[in-house]
């Protein structure tokens, strides 16, 4: 299978996909030579067909198809990049039948992808299972929601000099009957996988307000909430802005009370349609926090541009900042450019004391992290 063949069919249309297919296709051609057979299955998927020979002779094979399909094309005066990611079964020991052959290949050429892609890997049972495991946790999580098992946790935000707590991240977990309490990193990728994430996203996005909003109520004193925003629900970008409008109104909450934390890789895919969406949504009053910044591509020419009020540094950079020079300076210009740029820093994953005072030394005025509090149930 291709991987980055839909971005080349949505930018420049599927005439010039067809194109690129067919330019793949001669490469695989050329790859496999007499040694085999190659079929175009639909899509952009391929099947190659080998004679038996040896699982090093599949893996040779396997790696010069995608040295050949990761050189780049030309297409209409761009250059474009598209790569392979492949599964292999051999007969008679992964199946008999075409059927079971085909399903295994199959599993295989999805965990290439999910491996990083452009990779070859064989099939093992193991990866049967996971699927197998996989396809239950899809079924289950359709009914969580309406059976009471999701549940929102709320990591709080600190304000490092007084030690004080100005804000909250909710992170949605899944209480399971049987496997206990299971990691948004667990199934929300699933949830991404099959069109389910766009309604357990607005779900969270209700509770998470409906929470602060008591809250409030309650006397205590305001902070903001911060709640996570799937690039699905990212790309829709009138239906987002619609529910943001709509749970704000009916819980009377104020619109600078809430933060909608979206990542670099989110907002770089269409950096000219995310400052539409992301203004839109800034147009409610609404703040815009970076995740996982450092971590995605995000060029600083691009930064400058979105209606961004705060950067969140991860925690690959202050893990091990009071032992690291490089991460603590990371961190320093990190902080330096927020400043500039009049956005506020955050740093995440501080866990240990020792991380305090280098924080501190690069004026880094907000963490977050398990020093300061777990995600926490509300009461």
């Amino acid at each position: 299978d291709l991987d980055g063949f839909k971005e080349i069919n949505d930018s420049l249309g599927h005439s010039a996909g067809d194109r690129v297919l067919a330019q793949i296709a001669h490469r695989l051609r050329e790859g496999v030579g007499e040694r085999g057979e190659v079929f175009r299955f639909g899509g952009d998927e391929f099947i190659i067909l080998l004679p038996s020979g040896s699982p090093s002779r599949d893996a040779g094979i396997a790696e010069e198809l995608i040295r050949r399909v990761a050189v780049p094309l030309w297409m209409e005066g761009e250059q474009l990049g598209v790569t392979l990611s492949l599964g292999s079964v051999r007969h008679p020991e992964h199946g008999r039948d075409h059927d079971q052959l085909l399903k295994r290949a199959d599993i295989a050429m999805y965990q290439a992808k999910g491996a990083g892609k452009n990779v070859h890997l064989r099939f093992l049972p193991d990866m049967e299972a996971s699927v197998t495991r996989r396809f239950a946790m899809l079924n289950e999580l359709r009914n969580a929601q309406e059976l009471g098992q999701l549940v929102l946790l709320y990591q709080p935000i600190i304000e490092l000099r007084g030690r004080r707590i100005i804000g909250a991240e909710a992170l949605v977990y899944w209480d399971h009957p049987r496997h206990g309490r299971i990691t948004p990193s667990t199934f929300i990728p699933v949830a991404e996988e099959h069109g389910l994430i766009e309604q357990l996203g607005e779900w969270v996005l209700e509770e998470a307000v409906r929470q602060s909003a008591t809250w409030r109520s309650r006397g205590l004193m305001p902070m903001r909430m911060a709640v996570n925003v799937s690039s699905a629900q990212f790309r829709d970008a009138n239906r987002l802005r619609n529910a943001v409008d709509r749970v704000l109104r009916r819980h009377g909450y104020p619109a600078d009370g809430l933060e909608l934390e979206i990542t670099e890789r989110q907002i770089m895919t269409d950096p000219a349609s995310s400052v539409a969406t992301m203004n839109a949504l800034s147009d409610l009053g609404v703040a815009m926090a970076l995740d996982d910044f450092g971590t995605g591509y995000s060029s600083l020419s691009h930064l400058r541009e979105f209606p961004l009020r705060k950067l969140k540094i991860d925690r690959a950079f202050t893990d091990q900042i009071d032992r690291d020079t490089a991460g603590l300076a990371i961190v320093r210009a990190v902080v330096e450019l927020g400043r500039n740029l009049g956005m506020q820093v955050v740093a995440e994953g501080v866990e240990r004391e020792a991380q305090v005072a280098p924080l501190l030394a690069a004026e880094c005025a907000q963490v977050q992290g398990f020093l300061f509090g777990a995600p926490m149930l509300a009461s």
